[in-house]
């Protein structure tokens, strides 16, 4: 089995949670082959993973752009074009998924590409909603763009056999948000490297 782990965007933790965890099932050969798809926005997010990645893991670059309603058609675009340069059939291959907005994005892919729904983890980092609309201040008219993105990714949780939250707590907001089968969303906390410091 070969594992495939999106993710658009380079966060805070990017490097202790993403890259770390990806190095060691390389490093571990718990996959035949760990390939990440990375969505930057920027050229020197792109650099400073090309930078980063000193053991090399297999780097699928696409242009990513901002988590607004009106851009969702170029981010599956870009998305799927991507996935085309990996394989055809995706027989061999498990998709894990970073946030619930890349998984809606993605979901618009599979039924072209044909890639089965049971091979695909969608990891649920936050309470995305709730954080927008606390926190986001950068462009207050665009907000409403950005919640209304959120709240489809939300709802699009009910197409997945698997999710991943980081809390119980996590898992408890999505079953009362989404009505989800708790069966279907296993808790796992964060995990980060032994170089991560405040």
């Amino acid at each position: 089995m070969k594992l495939v782990y999106i993710n658009i965007g380079r966060s805070s933790v990017f490097e202790s949670q993403v890259l770390s965890l990806l190095n060691y099932y390389d490093r571990k050969q718990i996959f035949e082959e760990v390939i990440l798809l990375f969505g930057y926005q920027k050229e020197e997010d792109k650099n400073w993973l090309i930078e980063k990645n000193r053991d090399k893991l297999t780097i699928i670059f696409f242009k990513a752009h901002p988590n607004y309603i009106f851009y969702n058609h170029r981010n599956k675009k870009s998305l799927c074009q991507a996935l085309d340069k990996i394989d055809q059939s995706f027989q061999n291959y498990f998709f894990h998924i970073r946030t619930e907005l890349t998984s809606f994005i993605f979901k618009k892919c599979t039924k072209k590409l044909r890639i089965d729904h049971s091979k695909v983890l969608t990891d649920v980092r936050g309470a995305s909603i709730q954080e927008v609309k606390e926190y986001y201040a950068t462009k207050p008219f665009l907000k409403p763009f950005k919640l209304i993105n959120y709240e489809l990714a939300l709802k699009d949780l009910k197409k997945d056999r698997h999710i991943s939250a980081v809390s119980n707590s996590l898992k408890n907001h999505l079953m009362a948000a989404v009505e989800i089968d708790k069966n279907l969303i296993q808790v796992n906390p964060c995990l980060i490297s032994d170089e991560f410091s405040y």
